[in-house]
């Protein structure tokens, strides 16, 4: 029993680790470029899209971008 724990402290020291790593790593992530809010490093997916293709939403402006921090562009957003 007690090398389960063991070996679960240490998985969640590693995914713990890579956190860190992401969040050092991918600097434009950290601020949404319409409203320079922070955005924290975990964050929950408000669309499908986002469940499987990753990107997130930001709090404040609304502001939908992919998850290497670009606006998306959707047919709904385009100006006519």
């Amino acid at each position: 029993m007690g090398t389960v724990i063991q070996v679960m402290i240490l998985i969640g020291l590693v995914v713990a680790a890579l956190l860190v790593l992401t969040a050092i790593m991918r600097p434009w992530l950290r601020n949404c470029p319409r409203c320079r809010t922070d955005i924290p490093a975990i964050r929950a997916p408000t669309s499908l899209r986002q469940m499987l293709w990753g990107g997130w939403t930001c709090p404040s402006c609304g502001l939908e971008l992919d998850r290497k921090g670009n606006p998306v562009i959707s047919r709904t957003n385009v100006p006519r």
